[in-house]
Order: C-alpha cells, then structure tokens, then sequence
C-alpha cells in the first residue's frame, strides 16, 4: 500500500452522502425484504474525497451470493457500472460498500472481510451500515465505519487478521473500527423543492 493510502485512512474525518444515495438504499433493501430473500443487502459506493470529507454521491446494489459464479457476476456488472457512470460524467470511483444489518449486528468476520478487500482494492475503504429496523422506528440509522488506525497498521504489516494476532496486539472489538460522522447533504435543487 501506498503511502497516501495510509494518510487517507488517518484524514477522513466525516462522511457527505446525499439523499439520493440514502434513498437508493432503503429502496434496495426494502425491494429485498418485500421479494422475501435474503434481509441482508450490500452495495458499491462511489464519489470522491474532498480533503477531510468523503462525499458519496452515487451507489448501486450487487447481487448477495456466496458462490464463485456470484462473486464473478457481481465483479463484471460493477465494472460494467463503473463504465457507464464514466460515460455520463458520474462520480464512479468506489470509495466503500454499504450494508444493510439488523440491531447492530454487522461487525462479525464476513464484515471485516469485506472492509479488508475493499482495502486491498483501493487503500481506504468506508463501510456504510443501514439498519432498517431502527430507521422504521422513526429515527434514519446510517453510521459510517472506517479500520481503526492500530487495524489498519496491523493489516499493513501482517495482510492477515487472526484471533490471536489481535488479542496480542490489544485490539479489541471496541478499537477495531472507528465510527465517522455522517452528514446528509443535499443539492439546493433540492432543498427548494421540500420547502
């Protein structure tokens, strides 16, 4: 990894997502529920970095699946996105994957494996966990995470999580990850038009 991917790890210091992006999200995961699949949905998030702030301005859902001809679809059709996003001037850099759990159950081996593989692809990675339980309470639950500093020093010299290299290093399930703030942001069109 590069060095300005470990500065990019340390600089990112609050999240920018537009209502659009929130919207295709819950649409996502209610559109699963209502088919009655898998409750758990994940997706690709794209946009920039703005010097301190990570602005997602676009997101589209991949396929759940855990075979190898699941995981080859799901690889062809992001580039297939990441294209055609290009080609109508959309923001089509990825800068994390969102997830939908329930009760705050998301931070488990398969949650750290994807934090990890988005990490080896593009040297930061935001995960973006949307709680549809609690959003149908009344109260919007999307919360940012990020590999904690001393994580993500310890992936760069070891490229391996195991129980007992974390337990060694006192990381713990409380420093694993570190919660950025979330900030929705929309266009002044926008704003105009829920007045």
């Amino acid at each position: 990894m590069t060095s300005s991917g470990s500065q990019l790890m340390s600089t990112i210091s609050c999240v920018e997502l537009t209502s659009q992006v929130i919207m295709k999200i819950t649409r996502h995961c209610q559109d699963e529920l209502e088919k009655q699949l898998d409750p758990h949905v994940s997706g690709v998030l794209l946009g920039l970095i703005n010097k301190q702030v990570l602005e997602i301005t676009h997101c589209f859902p991949l396929m759940n699946s855990d075979t190898e001809e699941g995981m080859e679809i799901n690889r062809e059709y992001m580039l297939e996105m990441e294209r055609s996003l290009r080609q109508v001037n959309i923001d089509y850099q990825q800068v994390g994957f969102y997830q939908s759990t329930y009760l705050n159950t998301h931070c488990d081996r398969n949650f750290l494996d994807n934090v990890v593989d988005y990490l080896e692809e593009m040297n930061e990675a935001i995960a973006l966990i949307y709680d549809p339980l609690k959003t149908k309470l009344g109260n919007l639950s999307i919360r940012a995470y990020k590999l904690s500093g001393s994580a993500f020093s310890l992936y760069k010299e070891e490229k391996e999580f195991t129980a007992a290299m974390l337990r060694d290093n006192s990381v713990t399930y409380e420093n694993l990850f570190e919660e950025i703030p979330v900030v929705v942001k929309n266009s002044s069109l926008t704003n105009v038009l829920l007045l």
